[in-house]
């Protein structure tokens, strides 16, 4: 538990530079016991921690270190909170605006991670109309990409709905739009 804890610090680019062992051990117990307050006597996953900058890295260890029953968890409490979404993207836009990499970097890995849990009604809400150019935006930050991709502005400046027929049912319209931004995003 412990070298998975320390593994994860590690990947999440939350270190600045070597610590002694005292001080991976007693971030590790930390982490653990943070995690621990959010599960059940038997285990499961009780609720998700709360959505703030401090807590970003165990809502991250979260979704991405449990198992196929843990993540169907996980996918039930993203889509029951309401304010998930609002606030994950307002820190999201506040890390943007303050061009915070590395916390943007874990964004990116919160999403994709939130995309991979590969549940209908989290897809519901990721692509619709409110969140979709935020969750866009997310992705611009792949730790992996040296550079800042504007995938954003392309949708914004460069895609343009022509309509052969004209549509009056705006959620068909809303539909459309729908269908291609989840093509643009795989």
């Amino acid at each position: 538990d412990i070298q998975r804890n320390l593994q994860f610090s590690n990947l999440g680019g939350l270190e600045v530079g070597p610590r002694p062992a005292s001080e991976h051990l007693e971030a590790s117990r930390v982490l653990h016991s943070h995690d621990e307050s959010f599960r059940s006597v038997n285990g499961e996953l009780r609720e998700l921690p709360p959505v703030d900058l401090s807590n970003l890295p165990l809502i991250l260890k979260t979704i991405l270190e449990g198992g196929i029953t843990d993540q169907m968890r996980v996918a039930e409490l993203i889509t029951q909170d309401r304010d998930f979404f609002p606030k994950l993207l307002d820190i999201f836009r506040m890390c943007e605006d303050l061009e915070n990499l590395d916390d943007l970097h874990m964004i990116f890995k919160l999403v994709r991670g939130i995309i991979l849990l590969n549940s209908p009604s989290i897809f519901d809400k990721i692509f619709s109309d409110e969140f979709i150019l935020d969750i866009i935006g997310a992705l611009e930050y792949d730790p992996e990409v040296a550079k800042v991709q504007k995938h954003r502005i392309f949708l914004k400046d460069h895609v343009v709905f022509k309509e052969a027929i004209p549509i009056k049912n705006i959620s068909v319209v809303s539909r459309i739009h729908q269908t291609y931004r989840i093509g643009y995003l795989k």
